[in-house]
């Protein structure tokens, strides 16, 4: 459902701009994401993705060695050159291919072959939040405050799916041109009672629509627009925090169900925090940052094409998850000790727009949460 600003103007107040109230009164502010991906601190040398800096002094993961990689105990040097020889297109067919049995697929088993390793950030300097509350442990942030928890980070910074600068990494503008070309939207509407700008008692609604994004003539996503709600628990939460002077705070931990990109996948990050800006132009800006199972992370590349994402994208599968395994530092497994969760932050931007309950009878002023379909 997408009706145009004017109309919707006429009959709401308009969300474009920040003003605060005289009187305290009931007041909401809805968003469309515009642009989403990990906070990474990038510290190349130059804006190539691939440039060494403080955070990875090597630079970003280098291309695979295809030869080595399909080099396993029971596959021939000669049966390696077919595989390799472009003529013969057998290359995508066999390379998740090199498990210890012959035809085995680790991308079913990432932990049938050893760690070949992979190159992780080594720097000090991290966007995130301080989710344990050990100043003494973690990252600095870039305004020097101390204890950023961050290690998915960590773990993935040097990959270049995620490294790069601002709205330069591979990844990001790859699920992002998916979300602005329709295959999914996230909302987000944050509702109070007293002052937009200042309110301590604030709720804050993530939720995922089926309407596609609207781009103006230019390309970008469109303002004031309207996005009717999914009836979908799964990828909605309703947070409560509180706005000082236009900063928009989550500080108690909560857990997050939203939506993440392009391959469909569910985001849970758990002791979850918010920071947010709500800028005098109307847009909005900041971070969700918590812990994020590290099953969950894996399984975006290796449940639809990672031959695909092992092309492309330059990393060995089983590595990134051997990475991941060992820099995960949150809810360790009663039986094993193994940590199944990992910090991590989510960088956001976001447009105004209005937000329609689920049923589509008009707009959603108050956040509050939602209910599948077949839900009585």
């Amino acid at each position: 459902m997408n009706v145009t600003a004017p109309t919707l103007a006429c009959m709401f107040a308009s969300v474009t701009t920040f003003v605060p109230a005289a009187n305290a009164a009931p007041w909401s502010r809805g968003f469309v994401v515009e642009w989403t991906e990990p906070a990474a601190w990038f510290g190349g040398k130059t804006e190539a993705i691939s440039s060494p800096g403080p955070d990875c002094p090597e630079g970003s993961e280098p291309k695979l060695d295809f030869r080595k990689i399909l080099k396993t105990p029971w596959r021939t040097d000669e049966e390696v050159d077919f595989i390799l020889n472009p003529e013969n297109l057998s290359l995508a067919k066999n390379l998740g291919l090199r498990g210890p049995n012959k035809g085995e697929s680790v991308y079913t088993n990432l932990e049938s072959v050893p760690d070949r390793g992979m190159r992780t950030v080594v720097g000090n300097i991290a966007q995130g939040f301080n989710l344990d509350g050990d100043a003494r442990t973690g990252f600095t942030g870039a305004n020097g405050e101390k204890g950023i928890d961050n290690n998915f980070y960590r773990a993935w910074g040097c990959w270049e799916m995620f490294r790069g600068p601002p709205r330069k990494s591979f990844g990001g503008q790859y699920h992002n041109d998916d979300m602005r070309n329709g295959k999914f939207t996230i909302v987000m509407l944050i509702s109070g009672n007293k002052d937009p700008y200042n309110d301590d008692n604030v709720t804050l609604g993530l939720y995922a629509s089926k309407d596609p994004i609207i781009k103006d003539g230019n390309g970008n996503v469109a303002s004031e627009y309207s996005y009717k709600i999914e009836n979908d628990p799964k990828h909605s939460s309703v947070l409560r925090g509180k706005i000082t002077k236009g900063i928009l705070e989550v500080t108690e931990p909560q857990q997050v169900r939203w939506r993440e990109a392009s391959l469909d996948p569910v985001l849970t990050l758990y002791s979850a925090r918010a920071r947010f800006e709500l800028k005098p132009d109307g847009t909005l800006e900041g971070m969700i940052g918590g812990y994020k199972p590290i099953k969950e992370a894996i399984d975006t590349w290796v449940t639809t094409n990672p031959t695909g994402v092992e092309f492309v994208s330059h990393v060995d599968l089983t590595a990134a998850w051997y990475a991941i395994k060992r820099h995960a530092d949150a809810r360790p497994d009663p039986q094993t000790g193994q940590n199944t969760a990992i910090s991590t932050a989510i960088r956001y931007s976001a447009v105004p727009a209005f937000i329609i309950k689920p049923d589509g009878s008009g707009p959603m002023q108050i956040v509050s949460a939602v209910r599948a379909e077949a839900e009585p």
